[in-house]
């Protein structure tokens, strides 16, 4: 019979230009693991107080609204410290706060970047009450990890997932019995490379159809809408962290307008009555942000934003690699496709 273990993991986190927010697939990285549930809790504490020390909170959320669970407490905690609530994007916690004034911050706000989770471990596994786990031990973090879809291309992976008859090679085995079993499965092989072959060409067609017609309808449905534009890339670095494709699809330009661009002169900016950036966040019973809500859901600009964003959203980060490539400006006209280089960082 096992014991209960708590696994103390650092949360994962990624980031999307404006601010970090917890990955879809949740999960983290271990740091230890405690026998005791209640010395389990004050290392956790203990380590998010050293994890709150000197990082900038306003990183986590648009503003303080999105931070805090207490607004009025959490105002009084950073001012305790020195930190001007109204200024959102300057909230580095003094790195000579105390402990204390750092947990006051803590309890009064949605910000974690630690958690606790229970797992099951054998008597024998854990020598001592706390240990840094190894890598035998990281299959402990009994974590719901949700798949995240790779698009169109998922067809793929189901295809390789069929029906595959093992290749069984006996323990000692010559050169010239070996070449007689990869003979015998190589017509198989070659089957199956050339349909995977066939699924991915096809699917690359069926995508951009998709694509096509979908952007034409916009086109058609709103007559002042004559491009939709947005980057797409890898960045070069990334804080350390493994450096992944990403396209911005969900921050795109219309008529080469958006909230930082000027526009083709002669073009409608639909930015420009202000109804797009008028809205609130939609929170779920966790508070944690989910859709916007627009002060005017009704305006034409907000209909038209929401009706390319809710196209593009259809389409996964693979779908606009397969499509446009990496490092590319991407701009769509009705019956025209223009793919630029783009110069980033």
């Amino acid at each position: 019979m096992g014991k209960i273990g708590f696994v103390i993991q650092e949360i994962g986190y990624e980031y999307n230009d404006e601010y970090y927010y917890r990955g879809e697939s949740g999960g983290g990285t271990p740091k230890k693991i405690i026998l005791n549930e209640a010395t389990a809790k004050l290392k956790l504490l203990e380590l998010e107080v050293e994890k709150w020390r000197g990082e900038d909170i306003g990183y986590y959320g648009g503003d303080i609204s999105e931070l805090s669970n207490n607004e009025e407490e959490f105002e009084d905690a950073l001012r305790e410290i020195g930190i001007d609530p109204n200024d959102d994007w300057r909230l580095r916690i003094p790195k000579e706060a105390t402990d204390e004034q750092i947990k006051n911050l803590i309890k009064y706000s949605y910000i974690r970047f630690y958690e606790i989770v229970e797992v099951e471990v054998e008597d024998n596994s854990l020598p001592n009450e706390e240990f840094q786990p190894n890598d035998n031990l990281l299959e402990l973090q009994e974590v719901p990890v949700v798949k995240k879809s790779s698009g169109i291309f998922d067809s793929v992976d189901d295809f390789m997932t069929g029906d595959v008859e093992e290749v069984k090679v006996p323990e000692v085995v010559t050169a010239k019995e070996i070449k007689e079993v990869v003979k015998e499965t190589e017509d198989d092989f070659l089957a199956i490379k050339e349909e995977m072959k066939r699924l991915r060409d096809e699917a690359r067609s069926k995508v951009k159809n998709f694509f096509i017609k979908g952007m034409d309808v916009i086109f058609d449905t709103y007559s002042e809408v004559k491009s939709v534009s947005w980057t797409q890339y890898t960045p070069y670095f990334n804080d350390g962290e493994p450096c992944e494709f990403w396209c911005n699809s969900d921050d795109f330009g219309i008529n080469g307008y958006s909230d930082y661009d000027d526009g083709e002169e002669g073009l409608v900016n639909i930015w420009e009555d202000g109804e797009i950036s008028n809205y609130e966040w939609n929170r779920d019973e966790n508070n944690r942000i989910t859709t916007k809500r627009y002060k005017n859901p009704g305006a034409r600009s907000v209909k038209i934003y929401e009706a390319i964003g809710g196209f593009l959203a259809q389409l996964d980060k693979d779908d606009f690699k397969t499509m446009f490539g990496d490092h590319a400006t991407v701009i769509v006209r009705k019956g025209e496709i223009t793919v630029e280089e783009y110069d980033h960082d």
